[in-house]
């Protein structure tokens, strides 16, 4: 009987190498779960692909709609190309009011954020001063 996961064996039982994809066990060939990146010993997952999670052991599920990294099937870390991470989700374009930052790939507010309202009034305070001084 030849190990399925197996290159050569010897008397039809002990492999002593195995096809890609497959961990040498205890002279046998045991294959990595479905998605798994890294494994040891029977089945063991470690590291799951990319647009995968480890839910267990033997098992990667489904990231969400988009997404390369995530901790669990709706939590997002890190998008898709052209995708833009807001509150845990990937979005393009982003929600209502907002815009995707291509320096961190998130979605950000189109309002003024502090340090622009100071260049904002900064450029304009003398002409207010003068006007209130009138």
């Amino acid at each position: 009987m030849n190990d399925t996961g197996s290159t050569s064996c010897t008397e039809r039982v002990f492999c002593e190498s195995c096809k890609e994809g497959y961990d040498l066990m205890n002279t046998r060939c045991s294959g990595c779960p479905a998605n798994c990146q890294g494994f040891s010993g029977l089945t063991t997952c470690q590291v799951c692909d990319l647009e995968y999670y480890l839910v267990s052991s033997t098992l990667c599920g489904n990231c969400p709609s988009h997404c390369e990294q995530c901790d669990d099937s709706v939590t997002c870390k890190v998008c898709n190309s052209g995708y833009f991470l807001y509150q845990d989700q990937c979005f393009n374009p982003c929600p209502y009011a907002m815009f995707g930052d291509s320096s961190d790939y998130t979605c950000k507010s189109k309002n003024f954020n502090d340090y622009n309202l100071f260049k904002f009034f900064k450029k304009r305070l003398p002409k207010i001063l003068f006007f209130l001084y009138i």
